[in-house]
């Protein structure tokens, strides 16, 4: 029987480190899942930042490219008002010139202008318009 109370004394023992070691197993399960979760919750709010920033930046790309579109646009505009206005410009003198060329043809016919220095006033009825003001 001492064998016997031996025997079940040595069962006894393993029992319990079983159990302790099943214990400490269930604990380092649980501390090994409560990591692993704290990882992956680190994992997510690092995505989320990045997303967040890579959305400003995307943000501030378009508002940069609205802006220079913006000042493109504007640009043209200026360019284009130059043109419009140096085109009237022109437009302009040429009808002036052409208005007086035929007003001096009226006066030669109505003998208002000798007709020998009409060829001599002639040209110059051109050149005094085009670098004369358009807007008179």
């Amino acid at each position: 029987e001492a064998a016997r109370g031996m025997g079940s004394k040595e069962d006894e023992s393993r029992r319990r480190m079983i159990t302790m070691l099943g214990g400490s197993q269930a604990s380092l399960m649980l501390k090994t899942t409560f990591v692993a979760w704290g990882e992956i919750m680190i994992t997510e709010r690092q995505q989320r930042e990045a997303d967040e920033l890579r959305r400003a930046m995307r943000a501030k790309g378009d508002e940069s490219t609205k802006r220079m579109l913006g000042m493109l646009l504007g640009s043209q505009e200026s360019v284009l008002l130059k043109a419009t206005f140096a085109g009237w410009r022109d437009f302009v003198i040429e009808e002036k010139t052409a208005r007086m060329r035929e007003d001096f043809a009226r006066m030669v016919q109505q003998n208002l202008i000798d007709s020998r220095n009409a060829d001599l006033l002639l040209p110059s009825i051109g050149r005094a318009t085009s670098a004369g003001d358009a807007t008179s």
